[in-house]
């Protein structure tokens, strides 16, 4: 009798607890406008990433599933050069890390993003200024946050290369990609992809290499300490279809 009387007693707490919860999520969905804590948000992310990031669009709290935010037409920029535009994303938090304070990445989604890369005065594509140092930036400026994320997902992306000379060009259009476990080893100030681990798919409908055009790629793709797998890769080219694999290693 008494264990029962406990028992409903834990239940009624535990109720209260998520109610209160409950209550306090709705509150500041239903009272808090978010976006007036914008420029707090574009200074915060700016500094982590050394860029200048500009949020155009609404940002909503996402509450279930699970808590986060999403935030529409987003831009990355150097200067008055684009280096990221997103239509729309999504940033979803954990929630018991939430719950003691802390954020901690859940997944991030990406719809209809465009990065745009510039070939500088070395080397064929500055994977340092554009990839590696924004990444790492970030890492550095919000320990353990990005160390561990659950899944990463772009719909309908867009990639564009331009080289120093104009006709030196190649985009991809259609991209989808879907990675997950996706987890950083390491320092944080540490080359962050020669330490990350995840598996996943890609897609694109169209890539352009100068003249030459390749449609209906499909690969999926591992990394592991440094070691990059992509493969098997199925695509359309020069009238006919092909595949194989490919292999790099960061060291």
């Amino acid at each position: 009798m008494m264990e029962t009387k406990q028992r409903k007693r834990w239940l009624l707490t535990i109720g209260g607890i998520v109610a209160a919860l409950a209550l306090a999520v709705l509150a500041v969905v239903l009272f808090v406008d978010i976006n007036r804590y914008k420029p707090r948000l574009e200074a915060a992310a700016s500094k982590a990433l050394g860029l200048e990031v500009r949020i155009l669009g609404d940002m909503k709290i996402a509450y279930f599933p699970p808590p986060g935010l999403t935030l529409a037409y987003v831009r990355i920029v150097r200067g008055e050069e684009d280096v990221l535009r997103v239509e729309k994303m999504r940033v979803g938090l954990k929630i018991l890390p939430l719950l003691r304070g802390r954020i901690r990445l859940r997944d991030l989604q990406f719809n209809q993003p465009a990065l745009f890369i510039r070939r500088t005065s070395t080397g064929p594509f500055d994977y340092e200024r554009y990839l590696s140092r924004p990444l790492r930036n970030a890492r550095e400026a919000l320990p353990e946050t990005l160390d561990r994320i659950d899944a990463i997902s772009v719909a309908g992306g867009k990639i564009s290369y331009a080289g120093k000379d104009p006709a030196i060009r190649a985009d991809v259009e259609g991209l989808d990609l879907a990675i997950r476990d996706v987890a950083f080893q390491g320092d944080s100030g540490d080359e962050p992809f020669r330490n990350v681990s995840f598996t996943g798919t890609v897609k694109a409908t169209r890539m352009t290499i100068g003249n030459a055009q390749i449609s209906g790629i499909a690969s999926g793709m591992t990394a592991k300490n440094g070691n990059y797998e992509v493969g098997p890769v199925t695509l359309q080219a020069f009238g006919g279809s092909g595949g194989g694999s490919i292999r790099a290693y960061m060291t």
